[in-house]
């Protein structure tokens, strides 16, 4: 593998695909893979033929009657070469040309083809030219099943799993060669799908102080002969009205919600009443009678800390809920190429149904309705001279790099690309660019937000009398120094005018225990909207330029418009710009700035250092929910470096704060990871510094693959510890609580064997 190829495969994007080439095998196959349809090109030499009768890797067999596999050769000749059943007739004509040959052994079929569409076995054709992304999974005609899963718990968040699935239910690919000479491949596939999709996130954050409420207790009665008209001044009435809040505190507040008023003033009392207001202690009156004027009230002031703690403590709960998703996928590329140019047709259908869908009828239509929308068939026409068997590697790569949205399923997606063939020894540099534009229709999430919070207090231990005072006393004692005023609505009622009276007056100070209690709940309800995007690049053997439009028709449309573009350099250097625009930001489709530079520098076949630099800016994002202001730092500026010393790698990353508006405070990690053979390694993580609110301060890392396939299965074993800053108690303690997050991932896969 070039450098070139090594820097692509770290490249953003799907770049990454040009790692796949097996130089070796394709060294051991790069004589074979020379033979062309024109008659040109026919005069191999003897020696060339038998070795590829002898080669050792069995790359070229005996050719059959049908088209075979797509090669690609070594880093010298990077184009892709179609070898088919045209060379063994080459091998037996003298003079006249394969397509001459061709014609006569088909006159009597498809009077349109020179070889009529036939159905190529499966281990006849490069899976790189089949390859496509079909909703988070990358299927080729190999693709028997894919399955991904992973299962997450830990001690703040509930127990959940999600997982993504695709199985294979037809396909095959047929190669067909027309009179104008135009090559066709068409391939065509069902699959089935099973996945998870978010649904609900819910986060309650509970702060705990430990407070004491001061509360008071005051009771009264105030009786005496009866001067009220029409009732008899021989009895006692109260004036006082009969009151009591008692029964009316928030549990929640300790305060009064409502004061009741049984009796009003003039209330006659019972003889039984009488006696029992001059017994010791506060009496309220017998035998069901009340004349106490009694207001309770617990919370009058408050303390900081309590007689069991001074010391806040906090919680965090986080709860997520996923629901299924199912699809139907039908998928269809059309390749054709003449002598000149190739061109590329790719269609994809999908059904999908979530379950719970809130947007069920609306979804369902839009499906429905792109039914309607044509397959992608491309055009081309033959130039009059024999189809070369080169193709350009870069119509495959466009059309892979095609951006499409991220968590959305497909409902349509339609695209057509074009590339020039290469000419026979072209090396990789020289190969024309391929451009593919696109169509997409599909189902993608829009998460509604809501933040609210609420005060409580909860009682940690009963009420405590602190202090409690008392007098009573009436006309009736020796020592009559008593003295007692009423107003009630404006009339006032005194001792001094009654010949026969009793006063009560007690007084309570009251203390209790309690922890203020502040509860905030953020909420994410996910629903799926109808999004609609075009999309198109312009793909070379050293840059990749994006441009996409679109729409997601949610309740509150939003529309956007976007580039992006990565360049590599021979000399170790990547760089990426990119930035979107959308007219209706909210808190995940926002317009924001994004850039990256990196520098490889090769130490050796093992070794290499690697320096990066980035940056992210969130122009508009929205911070408001439920009317709060809430502000995430969706900006960031970064500074990495990472050595790589096989079998050791360690690395670190620096995040600088108060750079760009919003930005991530500043942090530091570091990383070390050691692959202790081929199938297992492990790595870890740890921020010695950050001033963020939130963020993970260790992290481990464990891969294990039980086998040296590619579909072999794999299993991680992950574990994350998170850290949550919630300010400070009321004496100045930091508020904090750890999180401890444990996955399991496991993933496996299915393939039909290819030729070996």
């Amino acid at each position: 593998m070039n450098t070139i190829q090594k820097l692509l495969s770290i490249s953003p994007g799907s770049l990454l695909a040009i790692s796949v080439i097996n130089t070796q095998s394709a060294q051991a196959e790069s004589v074979c893979s020379n033979i062309t349809l024109d008659k040109e090109h026919q005069s191999h030499d003897d020696k060339s033929n038998q070795y590829c009768n002898q080669s050792s890797n069995k790359a070229i067999r005996k050719l059959s009657d049908s088209l075979k596999k797509t090669k690609i050769t070594t880093p010298e000749q990077e184009e892709l070469l179609l070898t088919d059943k045209f060379s063994e007739i080459a091998q037996k004509v003298d003079k006249d040309s394969v397509a001459q040959q061709l014609e006569v052994e088909s006159s009597d079929k498809d009077p349109n083809f020179i070889s009529s569409p036939k159905v190529i076995p499966d281990n006849n054709v490069n899976s790189f030219v089949t390859t496509i992304p079909v909703d988070g999974n990358s299927i080729n005609h190999l693709t028997k099943w894919k399955f991904h899963s992973g299962y997450n718990f830990g001690s703040d968040i509930n127990n959940h799993s999600k997982f993504k699935g695709i199985i294979k239910l037809d396909s095959q690919i047929k190669y067909s060669l027309s009179k104008d000479k135009v090559f066709t491949s068409e391939q065509t596939g069902s699959y089935l799908q099973l996945q998870t999709v978010r649904k609900n996130r819910e986060i309650t954050s509970t702060r705990k102080f430990p407070q004491t409420l001061q509360g008071i207790e005051l009771q009264f009665t105030f009786t005496g002969n009866c001067l009220f008209p029409g009732e008899n001044s021989n009895d006692q009435c109260s004036y006082l009205p009969t009151l009591t809040t008692r029964d009316n505190i928030n549990p929640d507040t300790f305060v009064v919600n409502r004061i009741n008023v049984n009796q009003n003033v003039g209330q006659v009392l019972t003889p039984e009443s009488v006696e029992a207001i001059k017994q010791p202690g506060f009496q309220k009156g017998a035998e069901g009678q009340d004349v106490a004027f009694d207001l309770y009230l617990p919370r009058t002031g408050v303390l900081a800390g309590n007689s069991q703690s001074e010391k806040g403590t906090v919680d965090r709960e986080e709860k997520i809920d996923n629901t299924l998703a199912f699809g139907l996928s039908r998928v269809r590329q059309i390749v054709k190429s003449n002598n000149e140019k190739s061109v590329i047709g790719r269609t994809i259908r999908s059904t999908n149904l979530i379950v719970d869908d809130d947007n069920f009828l609306l979804n369902s239509a839009v499906q429905l309705g792109s039914e309607l929308i044509p397959d992608i068939e491309p055009e081309l026409k033959g130039s009059g001279n024999q189809v070369k068997p080169v193709f350009n590697k870069n119509l495959f790569l466009s059309a892979n790099n095609t951006r499409l949205p991220e968590n959305s399923l497909t409902i349509y997606h339609g695209g057509i690309g074009e590339a020039d063939n290469p000419k026979k020894s072209t090396k990789l540099k020289q190969l024309p660019a391929g451009k593919f534009n696109s169509f997409w229709l599909g189902l993608s999430p829009v998460t509604k937000y809501s933040y609210s919070t609420n005060s409580r207090y909860q009682a940690t231990g009963s009420e405590k009398i602190i202090t409690r005072a008392g007098f009573e006393g009436g006309s009736d004692f020796a020592n009559n120094n008593v003295s007692f005023l009423s107003s009630i609505n404006g009339q006032t009622f005194s001792t001094l005018g009654l010949t026969d009276f009793y006063v009560q007056m007690y007084q309570s100070f009251l203390q209790t225990d309690v922890n203020l209690v502040n509860t905030s709940i953020w909420k994410e309800e996910t629903e799926y909207y109808p999004h609609l995007s075009i999309s198109g690049n312009i793909t070379d053997y050293d840059e990749v330029f994006k441009y996409y439009a679109g729409t997601i028709f949610s309740k509150d449309p939003n529309a956007y418009l976007g580039l992006d573009y990565t360049k590599v350099n021979p000399d170790g250097w990547l760089y990426r710009i990119g930035g979107i625009g959308y007219t209706n930001p909210d808190r995940d489709y926002y317009s924001n700035l994004q850039g990256s530079i990196i520098k490889n520098v090769k130490l050796n076949k093992s070794s290499n250092l690697l320096f990066s630099t980035g940056f992210k800016w969130a122009i508009d994002r929205r911070k408001d929910v439920s009317d709060i202001i809430i502000n995430s730092r969706a900006s960031s500026v970064t500074l990495g470096a990472k050595a790589n010393f096989k079998p050791v790698s360690v690395g670190v990353i620096g995040f600088l704060g108060n750079i760009l508006p919003d930005s991530r405070e500043n942090s530091l990690l570091l990383n070390l990871g050691v692959k202790l053979n081929k199938r297992f390694s492990i790595s870890g993580y740890w921020t010695p510094i950050s001033e963020s609110s939130s963020y993970s301060q260790f992290g481990t890392k464990a891969s294990l693959k039980l086998g040296d396939k590619s579909n072999s299965p794999r299993l991680n074993l992950n574990w994350f510890s998170n850290k949550y800053k919630f300010g400070q108690d009321e004496t100045g303690r930091d508020l904090k609580t750890d999180e401890n997050i444990f996955q399991i991932k496991f993933s496996m896969g299915a393939s039909t064997a290819s030729r070996k």
